[in-house]
């Protein structure tokens, strides 16, 4: 298995572990996505971004317990991780 093939089920492995769970995730391009797991496979981990000010202020206390309208879908390659946390 190649370098690459074993990050990204190391990746994956983990990110699957945390699905629902609020995180920030810094991109390799220093962008970062603060939000919840929504779902992972082998290429992208989809994150749920607050699109409001009341959803951002609300998922530190209930995590996702908003409306699909309070969110937009992000979705961040794998590949282009370069850290991510627990928030």
């Amino acid at each position: 298995m190649g370098f690459k093939k074993a990050h990204m089920n190391r990746m994956s492995s983990v990110f699957q572990s945390h699905i629902g769970k609020n995180v920030k995730i810094k991109t390799k391009d220093r962008k970062i996505h603060e939000g919840y797991i929504e779902k992972i496979d082998n290429e992208n981990v989809y994150v749920a971004v607050p699109r409001t000010k009341k959803a951002e202020k609300k998922i530190k206390t209930n995590g996702n317990r908003f409306r699909r309208r309070h969110f937009t879908s992000t979705v961040v390659p794998l590949t282009s991780v370069g850290a991510f946390w627990l928030d």
